[in-house]
């Protein structure tokens, strides 16, 4: 059986409306619910920055936030969270492997109909014809009300904030970056902002340059490869590399086979977060190794790395557990099993790590082994029916 935990929270992310109250002109109307995840919150802000916007501030808080009254955390702040508030969750949930906790704060309008309406009007870098440059106020909100208001409701580690933007939102992140690069310690940046060769990505960098030799921050940027002005991303990119910049460090990437759209967010922000809190999961070096050196590489190197790098990597059971079954799903069967093994060695208190231990063997044609390892995941919890069911299979071949 395959992380069954997070198979449950994806299903509860995607099954749940994000509901909130709407404050009109002093009346309180229902637009949808309320969100119902655990340890989130929500509170509406209104901003005399942006001329009386009302903002829905939406907040993940970590599992073990009240375990603790003197704990800070950093902070995730993410824009477009009309759509993409359950993504930064799931994303906060996964960086727990790696005992990394973080606060989620995400800023939206209330609805997606304001939020297609206004979203342009905040992250514009430059004037409009129906308004002034919006990012200018939009950066003023966040700065001066809404991250003094969640630092005095939150535990926050003031510094260490993230802000992200996908899309016109990696305007204006990248606005703020060539405005005020304290303001934030990290940037995760997805999708083109640059639109054509004049625009003011390239102009701004420019200017900002011209004025100082140094960005204190941390940048990842990615765009997907089927990304309409994709093409643009790698010169940016290559401007950035050559400019040296004291205090910067900087990622960029292309999103393989990814478009525009949520399969990018998704990914981009991920592999983002991993690069911002220096993580890498087990999975990605472990395979890396079996494909260029083979499994027995893999797995000495298993070991030099957990004993000697722990924090640097993401080490559970789910991960060799993914390994072996992304082995298993292109018929390399002993591979797996050696893999399998390996998180047995690791976690030989889980019945789930001989449940597929016994799925490889069966696989590979070794009954006597197969059974074995289910029996002693069925040791391990006697509510598995289908190792009994197997079991059964098993011996009447």
């Amino acid at each position: 059986m395959r992380k069954l935990l997070t198979i449950i929270l994806i299903l509860l992310f995607t099954s749940i409306n994000d509901r909130v109250i709407s404050q009109q002109k002093g009346e309180v109307s229902s637009i949808p619910q309320e969100i119902t995840i655990d340890n989130t919150k929500q509170f509406w802000i209104t901003s005399k920055k942006v001329a009386g916007q009302q903002y829905l501030i939406k907040v993940l808080l970590p599992r073990n936030y009240f375990q603790s009254d003197t704990s800070t955390y950093p902070v995730f702040y993410v824009t477009d969270s009309d759509i993409l508030f359950l993504t930064a969750c799931q994303n906060a949930y996964s960086l727990r492997r790696s005992k990394v906790d973080i606060i989620v704060i995400g800023i939206s309008y209330g609805s997606e109909e304001k939020w297609g309406e206004l979203r342009g009007r905040d992250f514009s870098p430059y004037p409009n014809d129906d308004y002034i440059i919006g990012a200018e106020h939009f950066l003023a909100f966040i700065r001066d009300e809404l991250i003094p208001e969640v630092e005095s409701k939150f535990r926050i580690d003031k510094s260490d904030r993230t802000l992200f933007g996908f899309s016109a939102g990696s305007r204006f992140a990248l606005y703020v970056l060539f405005n005020h690069p304290e303001l934030f310690k990290n940037y995760l940046v997805l999708g083109t902002p640059l639109a054509n060769r004049n625009l003011w990505a390239f102009r701004m960098e420019e200017e900002y340059y011209q004025k100082r030799k140094d960005l204190p921050a941390r940048l990842y940027l990615a765009t997907g490869e089927y990304d309409g002005l994709y093409q643009l991303l790698p010169e940016f990119a290559q401007i950035l590399e050559k400019r040296k910049y004291k205090k910067f460090q900087f990622r960029w990437e292309t999103l393989k086979e990814k478009k525009h759209d949520y399969k990018a967010v998704a990914e981009g922000m991920a592999n983002g977060l991993q690069y911002i809190y220096q993580i890498e999961p087990i999975f990605d070096t472990l395979i890396r190794i079996i494909n260029e050196h083979g499994i027995e590489k893999a797995i000495s190197e298993y070991y030099r790395l957990k004993r000697t790098f722990l924090n640097d990597y993401i080490f559970n059971e789910s991960e060799l557990n993914n390994l072996g079954y992304y082995l298993l799903n292109f018929n390399r069967i002993k591979e797996s099993i050696e893999i399998f093994r390996l998180n047995a060695e690791a976690y030989p208190d889980s019945w789930n790590v001989y449940d597929s231990l016994g799925e490889a063997y069966t696989k590979n044609g070794d009954n006597e082994l197969a059974i074995i390892n289910y029996r002693k995941s069925l040791d391990l919890n006697p509510q598995n029916t289908d190792a009994v069911e197997i079991i059964k299979k098993l011996q009447s071949k």
